[in-house]
């Protein structure tokens, strides 16, 4: 959007702007606190790993499962009120959930949260250029304020729900999850912004309909590869979310307090590159921060892995992070300003379905190697990211060779 057309844009005023985002900031640690309360309640309940199993599960397969349906549901309703009304039915949902112990009803409220998160994100998603119109900065900026707190909630969510748990207990825990989202629905309901729905043609398809996501993520130039490359990086990086703790712990040497500030500096990392990416509001090759960052996070993984040392670590730890921060933000705003806007609810929902089929795959292919191999599932993971990273690169160029413009690369 030019300086002139967000002159003439009538803006919202800045304290409507940050009374969104402290809601969603709210909503991404109840997210966390909701996953850290029920993680531990589960263990205590069941003793179980096949019960923590399902409940990871519940955060994975109705995305998946679910994306043709929330996309189509986010782009033809009012994107806004099917967010607040999703985010009302969470804590509703939680609220019962707070009066139960019983492990089938707790599992099957995780599944039905988990349908509704399907359909939250994606509208959320939807949501952001309208903020960035409305707010008049670019929704690449917004993309990175909405990164930089969300992985802000990731260190503190679970730290705040394992509090609650110890010293008020699981009900009163996930109450008070409960009214993050009805505080995050308030904040959407103040700010007042809205996405008009798009109707659907006469004598549209269903079916064709939702796949219009992937059409979208198949056709266009630059989606058509960023997609796999972004799904290659989520498919390494859930290996070594499983491969962590057995590298820490068995290889490294070290103890539980190492692992959990070994664990944080990648977070860290995390927000030190969301706040990078969102430093210029336009970038002349904005595909080009995925691929570099590929290439960095995968070079951070592969020393990781292939000295072995905790000092080799800890710096890398950081390194790798950043690069993952300027990925996600930069895909994010690719996602965007790429997608037609009347499709960015399916696209998002395809886009993120896909991801989430890398991460069960990841999960699956590190559990049975993790804990004898977790070094060389480091040197892997970075192996494949720096291929992948190399191949995006020299993708590109051959894009710009073909006379693809800078500006769409």
């Amino acid at each position: 959007m030019s300086d002139e057309d967000r002159r003439t844009l009538k803006g919202l005023h800045p304290l409507l702007t940050f009374t969104l985002i402290i809601g969603l900031i709210i909503s991404s640690v109840g997210d966390e606190i909701y996953i850290a309360v029920m993680m531990l309640q589960l263990e205590d309940l069941s003793s179980s790993g096949l019960t923590v199993a399902l409940f990871l599960a519940s955060q994975l397969i109705p995305a998946i499962v679910l994306a043709p349906l929330a996309g189509q549901i986010v782009d033809r309703f009012e994107t806004s009120r099917v967010l607040i009304v999703t985010q009302l039915l969470q804590a509703v949902l939680l609220y019962g959930m707070s009066a139960t112990q019983n492990i089938n009803y707790l599992l099957a409220g995780a599944f039905v949260l988990g349908a509704l998160f399907s359909i939250s994100q994606p509208a959320l998603f939807a949501l952001i250029p309208d903020l960035a119109e409305r707010s008049q900065v670019s929704t690449k900026r917004i993309n990175a304020i909405v990164e930089f707190f969300s992985r802000s909630a990731m260190l503190i969510g679970p730290i705040i729900g394992a509090f609650l748990l110890g010293t008020l207990g699981a009900a009163s825990a996930l109450l008070i999850d409960a009214a993050t989202f009805g505080i995050s629905a308030l904040s959407v309901l103040i700010v007042g912004i809205r996405r008009k729905p798009t109707a659907p043609e006469p004598g549209a398809n269903f079916f064709k309909d939702s796949l219009e996501g992937l059409k979208v993520l198949n056709e266009d130039v630059l989606l058509r590869d960023l997609t796999p490359i972004y799904t290659l990086i989520t498919f390494a990086l859930s290996l070594i979310a499983v491969s962590e703790i057995f590298f820490v712990r068995s290889v490294l040497k070290g103890s539980p307090l190492i692992y959990g500030i070994v664990s944080a500096l990648w977070g860290v990392g995390l927000l030190l590159g969301s706040f990078l990416a969102g430093r210029n509001e336009e970038d002349k090759r904005p595909a080009n921060p995925i691929t570099l960052a590929t290439l960095n996070m995968g070079i951070s993984l592969f020393i990781t892995g292939f000295f072995s040392k905790l000092w080799v670590m800890i710096p890398s730890q950081v390194y790798g992070g950043t690069a993952n921060g300027v990925i996600n933000v930069s895909m994010v705003n690719m996602l965007h300003t790429r997608a037609p806007k009347e499709l960015h609810g399916r696209v998002f929902s395809a886009f993120g379905a896909l991801s989430r089929v890398a991460l069960i795959f990841g999960y699956g292919l590190a559990s049975l190697f993790a804990a004898q191999q977790s070094a060389l599932i480091y040197q892997c993971a970075g192996v494949i990211l720096i291929l992948v990273g190399v191949y995006g690169y020299l993708r590109l160029r051959h894009l710009l060779s073909e006379g693809l413009s800078k500006a769409e690369a």
